[in-house]
């Protein structure tokens, strides 16, 4: 284990769950979100700005294109 597993560990353990379910819930969600997913294109550019915008694949919140982390859900951004 790295340190900061270890820390991230800790960190879970006090957010006071009040089922084992709702933990490993949390658990499953915070490592799927890490795994990169390619944004959705906007179908119109409404936004002036040098940065084009994109929509996250999880929540579809309208994000800067270089992002990358969906700033709303904390979804990991692939862009290759």
């Amino acid at each position: 284990m790295r340190i900061t597993d270890i820390t991230l560990l800790q960190a879970i353990e006090q957010l006071n769950f009040s089922t084992q379910y709702e933990k490993e819930r949390f658990i499953t969600i915070a490592i799927i979100k890490q795994m990169p997913k390619k944004p959705n294109q906007l179908e119109t550019k409404t936004h002036k700005s040098t940065f084009g915008f994109v929509k996250c694949p999880i929540c579809n919140s309208t994000i800067p294109e270089a992002s990358a982390f969906c700033m709303y859900c904390g979804q990991k951004l692939d862009w290759e």
